[in-house]
Parts: structure tokens; sequence; C-alpha cells
């Protein structure tokens, strides 16, 4: 089974803003070998997580590195001593472990709707959106993502596959997750 250093990073939102100027600088800079994607999400009221986090709007990059673990250990080392993260989860697993880590957040039978929107950089202004955004998500299961393109995706060209925008850096999507049917609306609005 194949092994990445994979995970996530738990950080409090009052933290988001200091937290995305810092990827803004140090995302452009990494191996196409790492992959992040920020998501703001409430948190679970967990045994793992502190109980001052649990129900509350936090703010967790999850990472994926599949190169060696070492090498891994050394690029994302600025990332994990950034801040006062409240929870560090990184650490080698298999890649599938890492495909089903938010499972639990999202079960099956709810309703979904996504939105997403391609971004050229994390600005301020643009921080600042995500962060308003990310703290009056309409239901407790609805999460904001902020996901790193460019590294190996941004080498093929525009025209050389189905998928294009290719030299975007990031896609912000915001999966609407909803139990009663009654508010579809009030959801996708």
């Amino acid at each position: 089974m194949t092994q990445v250093l994979g995970g996530l990073i738990v950080y409090p939102l009052d933290q988001a803003k200091d937290l995305l100027a810092f990827l803004h600088d140090y995302l452009p800079n990494v191996p196409d070998a790492l992959t992040v994607l920020v998501v703001f999400l409430t948190a679970p009221a967990a045994p793992m997580l502190p109980d001052n986090l649990h129900n509350t709007v936090v703010v967790a990059p999850a990472v994926c590195f599949n190169g060696s673990v070492q090498e891994g250990e050394q690029v994302l080392q600025p990332l994990r001593a950034f801040g006062s993260p409240t929870v560090d989860f990184i650490g080698p697993m298999p890649y599938t472990a890492l495909q089903t880590m938010f499972d639990a957040q999202v079960p099956p039978g709810l309703h979904n709707y996504y939105k997403s929107v391609y971004l050229q950089d994390l600005s301020e202004p643009t921080i600042d959106v995500l962060i308003e955004r990310a703290a009056h998500m309409a239901d407790r299961t609805t999460q904001l993502h902020d996901v790193q393109l460019g590294g190996a995706i941004s080498h093929v060209g525009e025209e050389d596959s189905a998928f294009s925008h290719r030299h975007m850096p990031y896609e912000c999507y915001i999966p609407a997750i909803w139990s009663n049917p009654e508010e579809t609306d009030r959801h996708i609005a």
C-alpha cells in the first residue's frame, strides 16, 4: 500500500488570517510532491480534540507529501512550526487513509451542493472573505476548502487534456452539506 506523509494540523479560527498569510508565502515555494488543502470546518466533539474547540469553526491545513517521509518532514517543518496549532495529526499513513480522513464529518445520506471558483492568490482581501464566510457557514456540516493547485498539474499545457485552468494556483470550493430537505434553498443560496 502506498504510504504518504499526510494528515492535518488544527488551528482555532482566530489564527486563520496569520496562517493563510503564511501559506501565501510558503506554498509557491514547495516541491510538486506536496499538496495542501486548507479546510474550514466545524470541529466535531471528538476525544482527540480539546473541549474548547468542540463545535467551533476551525481551520485545518490537510497535507499530502508523496515523496520520502524524511524529505516530507523537512518540507513541512515550517508549516508545522507556524503559529500555535492546537493539534498536529501529520504522520506517515496509507494514501487511502488520507483520502477518507474527513468521511466521518459527512456521513452518507446528506444533501450536497458544491460551488467553486479559481483564485489567483491568497491576497489579504481574499483571506478576509474566506474567514468571514467560514465563520458564518449555514450548517455544522458545511465546509469551505481552499486547495493549492499548481505543482505537477501546472506542467501540462492548457490544451493537452480535458482539464483546463492549470495555471491557477488555488481553487476555493464550498461543499454546502445539510440534512433537512426543507432547507435546500437556504443552503444553495
